[in-house]
């Protein structure tokens, strides 16, 4: 892949030849699409010369201030936007619970403890139990321990907090049964763990065939609204057979 533009009128041209094909007749065939590039703002596709494979597309000196690299990866999007997918798989991601265990490390004399950062990047939804493991270290028997009256969680002007009845040895670890708002964080390389990709991808997709049946003509809004329910079905379908056990414990003939 190379690029080349004037200084003042970015004209910009991405070629790759791996997408170069003679028997492509309509040089637009991609106009109207995206272009991501990791670090770079995306760029819209002016036109498409088939015959070299090379993206035309412009660009005003803002958005594009140092050259491409030759060789660098990139995304081709063709009817919505890359960050407008960004935007739909967080809305996804978002929506999934995951039901966890999260350590808060205990401070001498507290009785009270914030939940926003607790589990970041993702965020505490519900606090199902709490308790305390009086030997964390010790993965052979931690030492379990409840406490008095059961822990409250409060909002506050400047977060949810944990309370608890009694201060902790600084030795000890703080453990919270929670059920986890699942978020990617920040960067390109964030990852997280769900039960079924395609809970995350089904979700998306609905949200994705959801902004095209709003943008387009009316000849195309029954198909994109068609696939839009089909999607959203499979991610309500997916969602309530991985929904994590929190009305009751579990018996020894369930997991058994």
């Amino acid at each position: 892949m190379t690029a080349s533009w004037a200084y003042a009128a970015y004209s910009v041209n991405i070629i790759d030849a791996v997408v170069a094909d003679l028997g492509l007749t309509a040089h637009n065939l991609y106009a109207g699409g995206w272009l991501h590039f990791s670090g770079v703002d995306d760029l819209r596709i002016g036109s498409f010369n088939a015959a070299s494979g090379a993206y035309i597309l412009q660009a005003v000196a803002a958005k594009l201030p140092n050259p491409i690299p030759s060789g660098l990866e990139y995304e081709r999007h063709a009817m919505v936007a890359p960050a407008d997918k960004d935007r739909a798989l967080d809305d996804a991601v978002q929506r999934v619970r995951v039901r966890q265990e999260v350590g808060i490390t205990t401070l001498s004399g507290a009785v009270f403890y914030d939940l926003d950062t607790a589990a970041s990047p993702h965020r505490i939804a519900d606090v199902l139990d709490a308790y305390v493991w009086s030997d964390p270290s010790n993965t052979g028997n931690r030492d379990k321990r409840l406490f008095r009256t059961a822990p409250r969680v409060v909002p506050t002007a400047t977060g949810v907090e944990l309370r608890i009845d009694t201060a902790l040895d600084l030795s000890s670890l703080l453990v919270v049964d929670a059920l986890l708002e699942l978020t990617l964080g920040a960067g390109d390389a964030a990852t997280i763990t769900v039960p079924d990709e395609r809970l995350v991808l089904s979700g998306a997709a609905a949200k994705c065939w959801d902004l095209l049946a709003q943008r387009s003509p009316g000849t195309q809004v029954a198909v994109y609204e068609l696939r839009r329910d089909k999607a959203a079905q499979q991610f309500s379908d997916l969602s309530a057979r991985y929904k994590p056990p929190t009305a009751r414990r579990l018996g020894f003939s369930d997991v058994f």
